[in-house]
């Protein structure tokens, strides 16, 4: 099965058929959603601004294979390789942090109003709101979220996100200006299938961008290079 993590958002778009219940294969692709996420690996570019100035650049790595302390690796920072020094100091304050089991899907996500975008012979697309405080991370009414299913795979084929407008998080401390995700999965016939090689990983294609505002302080990020595990070490999947 093909499948999307983390990276599921799209503007929603008034439309005019309304389940009562969960579709019965939205509902299967949201229950594999949560352990998918752990899966994922990914590229991100952060900017960080003062004013209209760069004062931070910096190239992260996320990778859950590599465990709970060293899942964040800094590869870059102003352009140039980080001392060990600085590695070190940006590797303690960003890993450090204890993850959390994660929660259900059904705490974000309100599966029972999805609302059918558009279907063909081979996929079905949904508009699917959050929940007004989702996750009770962000209020959810300002962000709608889009996923095109393969009916015979039950994989995802594309996600998508946007905002309508800007939004407060963290106590009113950060606000999301823009977010603006479009990915697509490649198809069975898109991945090189070289005899005696094993197949190539997954790698989603298009755009993961968000502008947040810290304190008064623009901070833009932009995710690449997304790569799903097939299975995680014991140790590293269980946390």
């Amino acid at each position: 099965m093909r499948r999307l993590s983390f990276a599921l958002f799209l503007l929603l778009l008034p439309l005019p058929v309304l389940r009562a219940e969960a579709p019965a294969l939205l509902q299967e692709v949201a229950e594999q959603l949560v352990s998918e996420r752990e899966r994922w690996a990914f590229t991100q570019y952060v900017r960080e601004f003062d004013g209209d100035r760069v004062v931070v650049e910096r190239v992260e790595r996320y990778d859950p294979a590599r465990g709970q302390e060293k899942r964040w690796q800094l590869l870059k920072l102003n352009g140039r390789t980080p001392s060990p020094a600085e590695v070190v100091t940006w590797s303690d304050r960003k890993n450090r942090a204890h993850r959390r089991p994660p929660k259900a899907f059904s705490e974000y996500i309100d599966l029972e109003h999805a609302r059918v975008h558009s279907e063909t012979a081979d996929s079905i697309s949904y508009a699917v709101p959050f929940r007004r405080s989702a996750g009770g991370l962000f209020p959810g009414d300002k962000v709608g979220l889009t996923l095109t299913i393969d009916k015979k795979t039950h994989g995802i084929e594309r996600a998508q996100v946007s905002i309508d407008e800007s939004f407060k998080v963290a106590l009113g401390l950060g606000e999301v200006v823009d977010l603006d995700m479009d990915l697509a999965m490649p198809s069975e016939d898109d991945k090189p299938n070289k005899p005696g090689k094993p197949a190539a990983p997954e790698k989603p294609q298009g755009t993961a961008t968000a502008v947040v505002n810290k304190l008064g302080h623009r901070v833009e990020y932009r995710w690449t290079d997304f790569t799903r595990h097939e299975a995680l070490p014991a140790a590293q999947a269980s946390r």
